[in-house]
């Protein structure tokens, strides 16, 4: 491209105004100011070659109406459909009244019109462009049919020369302007279209990429739900091994209770038994779970018990004599393996010791959950003991031991002949 062009193309691109405005605006910008200037143009050329003097002052209007249209547009961005309107209405006005003295039907208003015509449809709203259609149509129509009815209103050309070179001004000028308009509304498309296939192919790219990414994570999922199912299984069967090494640890208790010949011993033995039994139910109880490490109380006392109970009983009770005042919670894994072992040891104290002399034994066990603690008191109707806290009996060694675990706070109230009362804060 030689200086020249790139001079032009940078004026008209200076005209159209910054790259930022939409393609509508810029047309409008390039149309008004070529209107303008081939009205001032062909203000000096009708003058020139003697067109009558209204055609000439008529051009000088246009020119100037053109030209501030151009000015509010380009420089004040004034640009909105109600001036698009207020260009076609002084478009109208003045080739309406000019086309009376150009010759009517064989003069150059129609050729304005058909620019005009492919100029606005351009430039308005998609919703207008039917509508200024029309009225250009009608417009043309009407002076059409005012010059049939009322011949004498045309001012013909004075000349043949005047014709022609007012043919050759205004063909050229409509055929210029309409390429121009035409050529830089289908480069915007094309410009557009260009920019639209780009997004395409990047929102094509980054949708292969997500998912991409989607079935990458896919895996990872299926990988730790495998992994953890594994797990899950590798859980379900140790705990299944340590509940059958526990009971069979208690079945050679068992055969070692029958024939130990010493209740002392026997005693011992049974003791030893209840504590694995306190163990093995939290594990019967976690291998039956689906989900979850957590136990439900009541089931799990009252099992615990009813067992210390059915080998610790006096032959001579009838009827029930625990009492279950147990809240519907569920407790973790481990606090309920110490908690358990704390309740055997109770449990099976009141039994050995408690009972001997009671004609109703009864022993009340209550589990809540108060002021964000778990409360645990167990009380009997035995016949107490002097408790001292240096007491280093193994079960109640157990008992201190496992509070300790639990970070909890132990309180025994017992004597002798008034029962025992433990309660246990954690």
């Amino acid at each position: 491209m030689n200086k020249e062009s790139m001079a032009i193309s940078h004026f008209l691109k200076s005209l159209s105004g910054t790259e930022g405005l939409e393609i509508e605006q810029r047309i409008f910008n390039v149309s008004s100011f070529s209107i303008s200037v081939f009205a001032l143009v062909g203000t000096v050329i009708n003058y020139i070659i003697g067109l009558n003097m209204a055609v000439v002052g008529l051009s000088f209007i246009g020119s100037i109406i053109a030209f501030y249209l151009f000015y509010l547009s380009r420089y004040r961005n004034k640009y909105s459909n109600q001036l698009i309107s207020y260009y076609l209405i002084a478009i109208i006005t003045v080739l309406g009244i000019m086309y009376f003295y150009n010759n009517g039907l064989g003069g150059t208003v129609a050729f304005l019109i058909i620019v005009l015509l492919n100029v606005f449809i351009l430039v308005a709203p998609a919703r207008f462009q039917y509508k200024i259609a029309g009225i250009l149509f009608l417009f043309y129509a009407t002076l059409l049919i005012l010059e049939l009815n009322f011949p004498g209103w045309i001012t013909p050309y004075s000349s043949r020369g005047e014709a022609v070179i007012d043919h050759m001004t205004t063909m050229f000028y409509s055929m210029g302007l309409t390429t121009y308009v035409i050529i830089n509304f289908r480069n915007k498309m094309l410009k557009d279209r260009r920019e639209i296939l780009k997004q395409n192919k990047e929102i094509q790219s980054q949708k292969m990429e997500i998912e991409s990414r989607q079935q990458e994570l896919q895996r990872t999922v299926n990988e730790l739900q495998e992994r953890n199912t594994f797990i899950e299984t590798l859980l379900r069967e140790l705990s299944h091994r340590v509940k059958n090494n526990l009971q069979l640890v208690i079945s050679i208790l068992d055969m070692q209770i029958i024939e130990d010949e010493k209740s002392a011993q026997q005693s011992q033995v049974q003791e030893t038994k209840n504590r694995l039994t306190a163990l093995i139910l939290v594990h019967q109880r976690l291998y039956g779970q689906e989900t979850g490490v957590a136990i439900f109380m009541p089931d799990y006392i009252k099992e615990l018990c009813e067992s210390i109970e059915f080998f610790n009983k006096p032959k001579t009770s009838e009827g029930e004599i625990i009492s279950y005042y147990v809240e519907p919670i569920d407790l973790n894994v481990e606090k309920v393996i110490s908690l358990g072992l704390i309740i055997n040891e109770i449990i099976t104290n009141s039994f050995k010791h408690a009972f001997q002399d009671a004609e109703h034994p009864n022993i009340t066990i209550r589990f809540r959950f108060i002021d964000s603690q778990y409360h645990l008191q167990i009380e009997d109707n035995g016949s107490g003991f002097v408790y001292n806290k240096d007491n280093n009996r193994t079960g109640m060694s157990l008992i201190h031991s496992l509070t300790k675990q639990l970070n909890g706070k132990l309180t025994i109230d017992t004597g002798p002949g008034k029962g025992s009362s433990f309660s246990l804060n954690f």
